[in-house]
């Protein structure tokens, strides 16, 4: 197996980030895919699985094991393992799953090949069959407060392949596509290990918005999205915010002529690729933050931070703040330059200005905090400085309405509401629905539709749901 162990205790940080912070009772499960190499033959199959453990781990496999066996091939195969805590403590076992290879039941005829003769001289007829151990330890707490819960939104990133989502970091020339995940566990480890640190718990969500538990979290984090916010999933937000969710959000670049000039010919593919939105999906950040008063303008800007958000930090290919409320605290990076072409570098006589890039607010509907860029957290290529101050001041607003004096001095507050051009709105095109998982785009292929209908979320129907727990026993399978 691979990896052949979880040990989430004793194999860190080799397992960081999902050893850095343990299971919380009755919280999100952790799921990990295991691949199974499998030396029995060609063609194999996992047929069964036990549990030997603390009855304080919850450990849950594919239904398909016990329904008809997961395929293995050729020679290898994959599934997933959901862990999750009913008590405190470290509580430790081991999976036991069952391998099956062919054997001699290869003439029953299947699609992966020719059988053999079942009965011929030499042939065993039973398959060979191995139970393979997989150690499971973790370190379990009972929940902290909501304030100190954060939920990191992972279910509005555009997957490449197949999508074409031009980079974040405009100067950066030597890789086109935005490709690493918006993750904690790719280019946002590190901001991720800041909010443990503080003291954040921090979840991912994987799933459609309106299915989760938001009322279990002080803080939504949301960072550079490309997907769409359906309209369930911003009621959801909205709903939450009244009850004392905080709402994070980190924007990117997008500007319509930039977008279209992104364009560019594959000589791999031979074919025009055309980019299905901005660095981020501006027009729909704005449409989840419109109950709270604060918007996203279209235009692209570059150039340092103050020093209080982050010594040496940039705001790198970001979007302006163009709309908050009277009361908000609204942050300004003197000394930026607009960028209007998509390829490097910016001319170096480029006009000076001091656009707003970093809002704070507390209104009725609830707290906020909206940031133009995700420059200085991402550590993909980055330019400049990490920008910690900005990102533990977010979070201590959103989540407590403690607002940082460094961050956001009191001369940042506004008297009157902050009015700009908004970040255009377009209906979103055929291209972009055939990535986007609010439309039916491969519903009957491929090839894909021209012009996807929309899909309803179905909550409870993920991957990670369609499992069984694993029946707990005293003793190891022989």
């Amino acid at each position: 197996l691979v990896p052949p162990s979880l040990d989430l205790v004793r194999d860190c940080p080799y397992l960081s980030p999902l050893c850095e912070q343990p299971l919380l009772v009755g919280g999100a499960a952790l799921a990990v895919n295991v691949t199974v190499l499998n030396g029995l033959g060609v063609l194999g199959k996992v047929t069964d699985a036990v549990w030997v453990g603390s009855e304080h781990l919850e450990v849950a496999v594919p239904r398909s094991i016990k329904r008809g066996g997961l395929t293995l091939w050729p020679w290898t195969g994959a599934f997933a393992v959901r862990v999750s805590a009913s008590k405190a403590g470290v509580h430790e076992g081991s999976l036991y799953v069952r391998v099956e290879g062919d054997g001699g039941a290869r003439d029953e005829g299947h699609r992966f090949g020719r059988g053999a003769r079942r009965g011929a001289c030499g042939v065993d007829e039973t398959p060979p069959a191995r139970w393979v151990e997989f150690f499971v330890a973790a370190r379990a707490a009972n929940p902290p407060p909501r304030k100190r819960r954060v939920l990191w939104d992972g279910s509005h990133s555009l997957n490449y392949p197949p999508a074409f989502v031009p980079r974040d970091n405009l100067n950066q020339a030597d890789d086109l596509l935005d490709w690493s995940g918006d993750l904690p566990s790719s280019n946002f480890r590190r901001a991720w290990l800041a909010l443990v640190d503080r003291g954040y718990h921090v979840d991912v969500w994987r799933d459609d918005l309106s299915c989760a538990p938001l009322d279990d979290y002080g803080v939504l984090f949301v960072a550079d999205p490309e997907d769409e916010f359906s309209r369930d999933e911003i009621e959801a937000v909205r709903a939450a915010a009244a009850t004392g969710l905080g709402l994070v959000v980190l924007a990117d670049w997008y500007d319509e002529a930039m977008i279209r000039n992104a364009a560019f010919f594959d000589d791999n593919t031979q074919v025009a690729w055309r980019a299905a939105v901005g660095g981020a999906n501006v027009p729909s950040l704005n449409r989840l933050l419109e109950p709270f008063g604060v918007a996203f303008g279209g235009r692209v800007w570059e150039g340092p931070l103050p020093s209080a958000l982050g010594d040496g930090a940039r705001f790198e290919s970001g979007v302006d703040v163009a709309v908050a409320p009277a009361g908000a605290y609204v942050v300004r990076a003197p000394g930026s330059v607009r960028r209007v072409d998509i390829k490097p570098p910016l001319p170096q006589d480029a006009p000076r200005a001091a656009p707003a890039v970093l809002a704070a607010a507390a209104t009725d509907v609830g707290r906020v905090v909206a940031y133009g860029d995700t420059g200085c957290l991402d550590e993909w290529k980055r330019d400049g400085r990490p920008c910690a101050p900005l990102l533990l001041a977010a979070l201590e607003f959103a989540a407590a309405g403690r607002r940082s004096p460094l961050v956001f001095p009191e001369h940042t507050k506004l008297s009157e509401p902050l009015s700009d051009a908004k970040a255009p709105d377009p209906p979103p095109s055929p291209l972009f629905k055939k990535y986007s998982r609010h439309y039916d785009a491969a519903a009957n292929g491929p090839p894909f539709a021209a012009d996807p209908a929309p899909r309803a979320a179905v909550c409870g129907v993920g991957p990670l749901d369609d499992v069984d727990v694993v029946e707990r026993r005293a003793r190891a399978p022989v």
